[in-house]
């Protein structure tokens, strides 16, 4: 049986993108969901995104493993090794006076 599927303005658009270069945007949106994202990109490059298009609602989940790799144990982990270069740790306050500030 299939289904039909009815258009709609409400779309979850999924965008590959290079965020930590500031020419290139996000979408228009009412609702970014960045989680365990900005330790990748940084928090002032990470708040300077959303703050071209003003959503309603923005995400932004941090990890910490105090005294453990920023990836969590798991059988993927090894995978991910590449990318503990990338990594900046994230402080809560920090983040939370950053966000403030785009509102």
């Amino acid at each position: 049986m299939q289904r039909e599927v009815q258009k709609s303005e409400n779309l979850l658009v999924h965008k590959k993108s290079d965020l930590s270069d500031i020419e290139n945007g996000l979408p228009a949106a009412d609702m970014i969901v960045a989680n365990l994202f900005i330790e990748y990109i940084g928090i002032d490059t990470f708040t300077e995104q959303p703050s071209k298009n003003n959503p309603t609602y923005v995400s932004c989940v941090i990890q910490k493993n105090p005294n453990v790799s920023f990836v969590s144990d798991s059988h993927y982990a090894e995978a991910l090794n590449g990318i503990e270069s990338l990594h900046r740790d994230i402080k809560n306050d920090s983040l939370v006076k950053s966000m403030s500030s785009i509102g």
